[in-house]
């Protein structure tokens, strides 16, 4: 049997709520979220919900034997 190989995205797109004491708390909790220095899961009563899924295959990628 051959091997084929080609690329594949994928994209979850979530809505995520937290709790924080003010605007400014919140903003604050995920510019440090950005930069790495706390997990997304470590921000207060972190919840996600799915919102959509999409797949796209690039069948113009497709190589092999």
């Amino acid at each position: 049997m051959n091997e084929y190989t080609f690329w594949l995205d994928e994209t979850d797109t979530y809505k995520a709520v937290f709790t924080a004491d003010s605007y400014d708390q919140a903003l604050e909790l995920l510019e440090k979220v950005q930069a790495f220095e706390i997990d997304i899961t470590e921000l207060p009563n972190f919840q996600k919900f799915g919102k959509n899924y999409e797949q796209t295959i690039a069948i113009d990628t497709l190589e092999g034997d």
